[in-house]
């Protein structure tokens, strides 16, 4: 069998402590499997932030950003200069620099639809060249920028974004989503355009690799679940709107003493809501029981050191974090919106609730008569029995090969 170039153009950097990004470095790695399915398989991207000397940014560079993420939640203009600045001219240079290469692949994938979009205006493939989206999401485009900057539902916005929309389904073979929820989601939504396109579609869930000993794992989780006395739970992403952590806090504020006191809550990761929640936090006197601990490169040994996972999220696709979780053998808590219900089974490895602070502050009583360490259990074979590398890469291939 000839051997079949694939290439994913991804503008981002690879080690930021965002899903796509772990995913394609988990890829990465799994070089083995794809030779086995006869692909040469790799990555086109900004390479990694460590190397480009562009850690962290200054208090003066964040106030503006904060500042212009404010602004462009209200008006149209600014919505339309945040997403070029975020999005667009990171995809539009990474095509640029990918023309100048002047290398070809045979199949071309893409992590998200403006990069897609940019590269079928700039390159114009050949109609032999197979193309894949990716969709991280609900199922829905452009629904988590919809959520982050409202003023892209005026009319204007709207006929912005079909506008790219269709031109990356006239041009796309495949799209593979995260979840059966996403691509259920998506055929119910566009089902009056969708005939009008040529394009199949497919469920791919993020594959992590079991790189941990099982009985070691065991023995871990044991010593850990003999000490329930104050319950630790982990929520890992970017404190924003979308992820919503703000009803975390706003459920502790809804609990009696008694029963905050019988947990912690470590919050891991940045983002622009988390100043404003840890001094809400501050001033309820929650400090004691909810932690910020901001980005960190040792999340998982956070995972592995706390009972259970706390997720809240507003829109998803499945993440990632939820599913590291599982393979570490925690419980979860998770908000039953897109692709996490396929990860959480209610009272079988956690507890599935709306996002809405009086759910969450109900699950954390609940939580207290329930048996935390058969929910962790239930969950590592949750993760063996769907999340494991090697099954969805293999999935990936075949995908890839499909003519």
């Amino acid at each position: 069998m000839k051997e079949k170039s694939a290439v994913v153009l991804y503008a981002n950097y690879l080690d930021n402590k965002i899903g796509p990004s772990t995913n394609l470095r988990r890829l990465l790695e799994q070089q083995d499997t794809f030779k086995k399915y006869h692909i040469a398989f790799d990555v086109f991207s900004f390479g990694y932030r460590n190397n480009q000397g562009t850690n962290g940014r200054s208090s003066n560079e964040s106030w503006l950003k904060n500042s212009m993420e404010t602004i462009g939640k209200n008006f149209l203009p600014f919505s339309f200069l945040i997403i070029y600045l975020k999005y667009l001219r990171h995809s539009i240079r990474l095509v640029d620099l990918w023309k100048k290469t002047n290398r070809d692949s045979d199949c071309y994938i893409f992590e998200d639809i403006f990069t897609c979009y940019f590269f079928i205006k700039k390159v114009k493939p050949k109609n032999t060249k197979k193309l894949i989206l990716f969709h991280h999401g609900s199922g829905e485009f452009f629904n988590m920028l919809a959520i982050y900057y409202p003023p892209l539902k005026h009319r204007i916005g709207l006929s912005w974004l079909l506008k790219i929309r269709n031109s990356v389904f006239r041009n796309i073979n495949d799209i593979i989503f995260v979840s059966n929820f996403a691509k259920g989601n998506f055929r119910k939504i566009y089902d009056k355009v969708i005939g009008d396109f040529k394009f199949d579609t497919h469920v791919l869930y993020y594959g992590i690799p079991g790189d941990i000993d099982n009985q070691s794992l065991v023995e871990k989780r044991a010593q850990v679940y003999r000490d329930q006395q104050v319950i630790s739970l982990v929520c890992v992403g970017t404190v924003n709107d979308r992820k919503a952590q703000h009803l975390i806090v706003e459920a502790f504020e809804m609990l009696d003493e008694t029963i905050k006191k019988r947990y912690h809550v470590k919050i891991i990761g940045g983002g622009p809501n988390m100043e404003t929640l840890k001094n809400r936090v501050f001033s309820s006197g929650d400090d004691k029981y909810i932690h910020f601990v901001g980005p960190s490169d040792k999340v998982n040994d956070y995972l592995l050191e706390a009972h259970g996972f706390i997720l809240t999220s507003l829109d998803e696709g499945l993440p990632i974090a939820l599913i590291e979780a599982l393979k570490y053998g925690l419980f979860a808590i998770g908000t039953n919106v897109a692709g996490i219900p396929e990860a959480i089974t209610d009272k079988f490895n956690g507890l599935l609730i709306s996002p809405k602070v009086d759910e969450i502050a109900g699950a954390l009583k609940r939580l207290l008569t329930l048996d935390l360490a058969q929910l962790g259990m239930n969950s590592r074979n949750v993760f063996l029995d769907k999340f494991a590398a090697d099954i969805n890469t293999a999935a990936y291939c075949k995908i890839i090969n499909e003519d």
